[in-house]
């Protein structure tokens, strides 16, 4: 199955902390997972948000941003997305970083999978709630 993943996603799979869900079992042959290459910036600082938290070593940090390239499939340029991430940004009235992996779910009709609930929240009854999904729902 595709799946767009979003940065909440992969660092439920790249960092061990508690209280974080385990996505570990998307990471199967058949799901093959994709995400627009803004996926970089955003788990580049969320790391940063964790070292200097002290919940983890610069190494740790490296060694996560390291792994993140071979965690996803197929990265896709964002600049395609922009228009459509902007029009959804505008509509849901929400940041648009979040907008373009809802974008791409859109344009490859891919579910997105993350873990933020006030986006899952902020969807329900638009036309774009079937688009995103909690990793909970896909491992029942």
């Amino acid at each position: 199955m595709k799946l767009v993943i979003d940065a909440s996603v992969a660092m439920g799979w790249l960092v061990a902390m508690d209280g974080v869900l385990d996505v570990s079992s998307l990471l199967t042959e058949q799901n093959e997972l994709i995400a627009p290459d803004l996926i970089f910036p955003e788990v580049s600082n969320a790391v940063w948000r964790l070292v200097h938290g002290g919940y983890l070593s610069r190494e740790q940090g490296s060694v996560i941003v390291k792994q993140l390239a071979n965690t996803i499939d197929k990265i896709l340029p964002c600049a395609p997305l922009a228009e459509a991430a902007t029009a959804i940004s505008l509509e849901l009235k929400h940041p648009a970083y979040d907008c373009f992996y809802l974008a791409l779910a859109a344009r490859d009709l891919a579910p997105m999978v993350t873990v933020d609930k006030r986006l899952l929240n902020k969807l329900l009854g638009t036309s774009y709630e079937a688009l995103a999904v909690h990793p909970g729902d896909l491992m029942a």
